[in-house]
Order: C-alpha cells, then structure tokens, then sequence
C-alpha cells in the first residue's frame, strides 16, 4: 500500500486490533520553499553574532573575527538549513481509513484522532477544489470547521456527529467534535473518497452507497460556500 511509513506502520499496528485492516493512506503535503531563503538568511545572522561571541582576544589591533571564512560559511549554511528542516514538521500530515473509521493525528496516542462510521454523516462527504491554489477550505463556512491537513489542490469534507450508539471499544481517546472537518491534498480525491465509500458501506452505515455519486466529481467553489 502506497504511503505505508514508518508511522503508518506503528499506528496501523497499534490500533489495528481495535478498528480493523488498514485500507487506505491519503496524504497532505506542502513543502515550504519560500522560507528556505530567509532561514538561511537568518542562519547566516547568527553566524555573524558568533563571531563577535566567540571572539574575546579580539582588540582593534589583532582581530581575529572573520578569519576562517570557509568554516563561516559553511557553519552559517547549516544553520539556516538546521532552521529550514523545523518548517517539516508543518508540511506533512496523513489520513488513514481503516474499517471501523478515520484516524489522524496519530504520531502520538494522547494526539490520536478516531472519527467511528457511526459518527460520520455520509451524506454530507463531498470532495471540493479551488480556482486557484490558495486551497478551498478558506472558501467554505461552517460554525464549526476544522482543518485536518496542509494546503492542497482538493478537499475532502466530512461532518462529524454525535454517535447514536458508542462504538464497543476500549479507545482512551476523546469523541471528535461535532462540526465539518476538511482534508486537503494534491492528489487526485477519487481513492479517498472510494475508500470511504467501501469501508461505511460494509459496515452497514445508512446511506453510504451514494457517497462516490455525491462526491465526485470535485466541485469547483466559485466563492463562499455555507456548509451548515
């Protein structure tokens, strides 16, 4: 299965015995080039201030600041690129669909995120794009609406509603609030949205058999959308 990392795998291990097989990996990623310039800008600052730092013998007749510029160069270039590399962390985040429900937020148990079928309201799943590449979450309106991802070319959006039956388990984890919540990705929606399709249908969810019919496919917001 594509996208199976290394915390898929714990996860898909971990909560696997409680919600079922794993069937699908949807990913969200932005990489934030634009702030590589300016981290190694700010990198190279700090290189400037460690050379008077770390420079006490330096008197105006025997400076000995600057006098490895190589050495400068490069420890500055690290540094920007160390302060690059903190920007990752926002620019990855990864939806599982297992057979008992969604899960996200998932590096962590205390963080981890499980949407149960019986709390998901299948006629409200649609698959959305933008106009242009601002990512169509900012288009839609909710009183309540959650963003699951980074920005992307679509959006998957799903309402979360109260269980009318507890799901039978032992999960430590907290019920998702009521209210829409979006996924947004670059990647083509149809697999996630199939996906869901298949796994609410065959755990017998009211509805489900229309979700790949209402959802896809993506509808293009011209401007504000009311969810609710």
């Amino acid at each position: 299965m594509h996208g199976r990392s290394f915390w898929v795998r714990r996860a898909e291990q971990r909560l696997g015995p409680e919600l079922g097989q794993l069937r699908h990996v949807a990913a969200s990623r932005r990489i934030h080039w634009a702030w590589l310039v300016p981290c190694i800008a700010i990198g190279f600052v700090y290189g400037v201030i460690g050379q008077f730092i770390s420079s006490p013998r330096s008197t105006d007749r025997t400076p000995d600041r600057f006098e490895d510029i190589p050495l400068f160069m490069v420890v500055s270039l690290l540094t920007g690129l160390v302060l690059w590399s903190l920007t990752l962390a926002f620019s990855f985040r990864t939806l599982l669909v297992f057979d008992a429900g969604i899960v996200t937020s998932f590096a962590q148990k205390a963080t981890t995120r499980i949407f149960y079928w019986n709390q998901v309201n299948p006629e409200s799943i649609k698959a959305v794009t933008s106009q242009d590449d601002s990512g169509p979450t900012h288009l839609l309106v909710a009183k309540k609406l959650t963003k699951l991802s980074v920005r992307g070319k679509y959006a998957v959006v799903f309402q979360a509603v109260p269980a009318k039956v507890e799901p039978a388990t032992n999960s430590s984890t907290e019920p998702p609030q009521a209210g829409f919540w979006t996924f947004e990705t670059t990647d083509e929606p149809s697999p996630l949205v199939l996906a869901l399709q298949q796994a609410m249908v065959e755990a017998r969810i009211p509805g489900a058999e229309r979700i790949a019919v209402q959802a896809l496919p993506p509808v293009v917001l011209p401007g504000r959308t009311i969810l609710d």
